[in-house]
C-alpha cells in the first residue's frame, strides 16, 4: 500500500508503507466483481499487477494519488501521458500474476459490462481500451479495441464519470479466460487523468464501498519514500521546498529515502559515461537529511537496463554515484545506490520464450552493479523486486534465489 498527503506532487513521487496500516475496505455488491480499487499498492486482490509500457520519446507514468479520489479517503490511479508522433505508450493491468504456473485467468462469463470511473485533469482526455484473453496475448492485430469517447457522450470532464462498456463490444473475446486490460494512449500531447473502481457487472449497477475512519501512521511504522522528480526539491531558488520536504518526512515517520539521480550523459569511444548533475544541491540535501537522521540512497533505473546490451548504462550510473561520494564530505554522501529497473515492463517479458533470458540478464546486471558498489566502504546496493516475483515454484523465485 502507498500513502501520501496533499503536498507538492513535483517532489512527492511515491510513498510506500513498510509496516501494516489499515486501508478502507472494499465491499462491492455481490452482483459486481471489483477487480481494481488501488488500495493494495501495485497489485489487486489476486496479486495481479499493473504497469506502463512505452517507447521514447513517448512515455507514461502512474501514481497512487491520495488527493484526487471518489471517496473520503484512499487513492485513485493517476495516469500521466506524454504522447509524441514517434514511439508509443500505454498501461496494462493483469488480473492475476503473469508469472504463476499454471497461469490463472479471470472468468467474466457471468458479467455483461466492464465498468470504471474516470476524471480528467483538464477534460478531453482519451485512449483506446483492450481486453485480452489467453489466445490474444501476443498478437496486437487480433485484439479488438474500443475508443473511450464512444462511451462518454460529453467526453472526459473534470468530474468523476462512470464508463460502462458492454462486453459484447469485444467480438470473439473468450470471457472465461481473460488475462488483462490495456489502455493504449494514441492521442497526441501531454495530459493526465484519474481511474478508480474497475469492475465487471451483470447490470448497470453502482459500486458502493465502506469507508472506515482514516488511519494515521504509528510511532513504530517504518516508512520509505521514492522521490523521482527532484526538479523543485533541489531548486536553489526555492529553498522552502527542501524544508517542507523534511518536515513532511518527520510528520510521516519516514526514515529512508530513495532520491532520483539526475545525470549529465555522454558517450566516449562507445562507452557511456554519467556524471551527477548539480552535485552541490545533492550535497546540501544529503547533509540536511543525515542531520535529521534519514538514510538516503541514490535512485536510478529504467527497464532497458535489464537487457545485456544496456548493462554499460547501469554500471555508468553506479560509477557516477561512487564518484560523487568520493568527491563529497563524509556527511554529504549517499548511503547506497538503489535501482528500480522493472524488467517485467519490457515488451518481451510477457512471452515465456524471452522471459527467462530477460530475468537472467537482469540478475547479471544487478550482480555486476552490487559488486562494483561493494568496492566503496559504507555503500550498499539494493534493487526493487516486486512481491509477485515470489509465487510458489514460480520462475522468478527460482532465478532470484541463484543470487539473492
Amino acid at each position: 500500500m502507498r500513502l501520501g498527503k496533499r503536498l507538492n506532487p513535483t517532489w512527492l513521487a511515491l510513498l510506500t508503507l513498510m509496516a501494516p496500516i489499515c486501508a478502507r475496505s472494499a465491499e462491492p455488491p455481490s452482483s459486481a466483481l471489483l477487480v481494481w480499487h488501488f488500495e493494495q499498492g501495485i497489485v489487486n486482490g489476486w496479486g495481479g499487477q499493473y504497469n506502463v509500457y512505452m517507447r521514447e520519446p513517448s512515455w507514461a507514468r502512474t501514481y497512487l494519488d491520495p488527493t484526487i479520489t471518489r471517496w473520503p479517503s484512499g487513492h485513485s490511479l493517476r495516469v500521466t501521458v506524454h504522447r509524441e508522433a514517434e514511439g508509443f505508450c500505454g498501461l496494462w493491468m493483469d488480473f492475476y500474476p503473469a508469472a504463476e504456473t499454471p497461469r490463472q485467468y479471470l472468468d467474466a462469463s457471468p458479467y455483461r459490462y466492464l465498468s470504471f470511473w474516470i476524471k480528467g485533469q483538464k477534460g478531453g482526455e482519451d485512449f483506446e481500451l483492450e481486453l485480452t484473453d489467453e489466445n490474444r496475448t501476443e498478437d496486437d492485430d487480433i485484439r479488438p479495441r474500443r475508443p473511450l469517447r464512444a462511451y462518454l457522450p460529453k467526453g472526459v470532464t473534470t468530474d468523476w464519470q462512470e464508463v460502462v462498456i458492454p462486453l459484447a463490444d469485444f467480438p470473439g473475446l473468450n470471457r472465461r479466460r481473460l488475462v488483462r486490460i490495456t489502455l493504449n494512449f494514441t492521442k497526441s500531447g501531454g495530459y493526465r487523468f484519474y481511474l478508480d473502481d474497475i469492475a465487471f457487472k451483470p447490470l448497470r449497477t453502482s459500486i458502493v464501498r465502506a469507508t472506515p475512519s482514516a488511519s494515521r501512521p504509528t510511532g513504530t511504522s517504518h516508512r520509505v519514500m521514492w522521490v523521482w522528480n527532484t526538479q523543485t526539491l533541489l531548486d536553489a531558488a526555492r529553498p522552502e521546498e527542501m524544508s517542507r520536504f523534511f518536515a513532511f518526512c518527520s510528520e510521516q515517520n519516514i526514515r529512508e529515502i530513495y532520491l532520483a539521480l539526475e545525470f549529465n550523459r555522454r558517450v566516449l569511444e562507445g562507452v557511456p559515461q554519467f556524471e551527477v548533475r548539480t552535485p552541490e544541491r545533492y550535497r546540501e540535501f544529503l547533509a540536511r537529511a543525515h542531520q535529521a537522521g534519514l538514510k538516503v540512497e541514490g535512485l536510478a533505473g529504467t527497464p532497458e537496463w535489464a537487457a545485456r546490451e544496456n548493462h554499460a548504462h547501469a554500471l555508468a550510473a553506479v560509477d557516477a554515484a561512487l564518484a560523487f561520494n568520493r568527491a563529497s564530505p563524509a556527511g554529504a554522501r549517499f548511503d547506497g545506490v538503489h535501482f528500480d529497473v522493472e524488467p517485467y515492463a519490457l515488451l518481451g517479458y510477457s512471452d515465456p520464450q524471452y522471459r527467462t533470458q530477460i530475468l537472467e540478464e537482469f540478475l547479471a546486471m544487478a550482480s555486476q552493479c552490487a559488486a562494483r558498489v561493494e568496492t566503496q566502504p559504507g555503500m550498499k546496493f539494493s534493487c526493487d523486486v516486486p512481491a509477485w516475483f515470489y509465487p510458489g515454484g514460480g520462475l522468478e523465485l527460482a532465478r532470484l534465489m541463484v543470487r539473492f
